[in-house]
């Protein structure tokens, strides 16, 4: 699973409820990818290289680490995390 932390058609709350949902199947292979500065069109981003090198390398050996580094298993957070209270 692929996203751009600055999506703006798909909410993080939406991706990380699906991307829970997957991880709860437990599959191997699966993997979650979250590329900084980048958004929906991750294959138009000027990123897109590296998320082809990923894309090409998932399918080469899905349990193998993405060339990116990015990814990690299913589950987990994908919104960043609200600030902390100044007290």
């Amino acid at each position: 699973m692929l996203y751009g932390d600055k999506d703006l058609v798909i909410p993080c709350e939406l991706v990380e409820r699906f991307n829970t949902g997957l991880a709860v199947q437990n599959r191997p292979g699966r993997t979650y990818a979250q590329y900084s500065n980048s958004y929906h069109l991750l294959l138009w981003d000027n990123k897109a290289n590296r998320v082809l090198d990923d894309i090409a390398s998932w399918i080469e050996a899905p349990d193998r680490p993405l060339p990116s580094g990015l990814g990690r298993p299913l589950g987990g957070p994908v919104c960043p995390a609200p600030p902390k209270a100044v007290s």
